[in-house]
């Protein structure tokens, strides 16, 4: 089998699919809270970075994002379900890194 992926990303996408299925499947899903430890569970907080006012952005940020009050983002569910979703898509929709110019 080929491995596109490496395991943490694999874990996540199974993760964010269980949510999913979960809320479209289940008639009394009403909330994020509901699946609080599930989105919790999402392993991304090292692609993205806190930025402010004076925050420089970093020189190389292929597979990061600026996310003004982070920390809050990551706490929430909802917010952190919705940066797992943004993140992997706009990182395939990319596709592979490329070679190395200069």
């Amino acid at each position: 089998m080929v491995r596109l992926y490496d395991h943490r990303t694999m874990l996540n996408l199974e993760r964010i699919k269980d949510i999913r299925n979960r809320f479209a499947h289940d008639l009394a899903a009403s909330s994020f809270q509901q699946f609080k430890d599930a989105c919790m569970n999402l392993d991304i907080a090292h692609h993205f970075f806190e930025y402010g006012e004076e925050t420089p952005m970093p020189r190389r940020v292929r597979n990061m994002v600026a996310i003004k009050n982070l920390t809050e983002s990551l706490a929430d569910p909802r917010e952190r379900f919705l940066m797992a979703v943004m993140l992997y898509s706009t990182d395939f929709a990319m596709g592979p890194p490329g070679p190395r110019l200069g």
